[in-house]
């Protein structure tokens, strides 16, 4: 799991894309947030076109692409129901946006 977590980090700190990295360096996490009843599970996969896949009850599982950020990773798109999702990480936390409205502050109590 930590394999995943350096060629995840390292992807995004210098924006190299990875054009060889498998399945399995997708990289899972739990969020916390505060606008959220439940847990948000989020898997990154590093890659060509990296991206995120966000799973929580009551939310449309949806698949974000990475966008362009001056620090951390940004991930914009829609989901099925066609509201805009940001969902922007650095380090622990991240911030959730689902049409406009804040769904965070989250936190995951994964190590960097």
């Amino acid at each position: 799991m930590r394999r995943g977590w350096s060629v995840l980090l390292g992807l995004m700190v210098t924006g190299i894309s990875c054009t060889a990295c498998a399945r399995d360096d997708a990289v899972r996490a739990l969020y916390r947030c505060e606008g959220l009843d439940e847990p948000l599970t989020a898997v990154f996969r590093p890659g060509e076109v990296a991206h995120v896949r966000l799973d929580a009850p009551g939310l449309a599982r949806m698949t974000l692409p990475q966008g362009r950020s001056a620090s951390g990773a940004r991930y914009i798109g829609t989901d099925a129901m066609g509201r805009s999702v940001l969902f922007w990480i650095k380090g622990r936390d991240a911030m959730l946006e689902i049409d406009g409205r804040d769904k965070g502050p989250c936190r995951t109590d994964m190590q960097d």
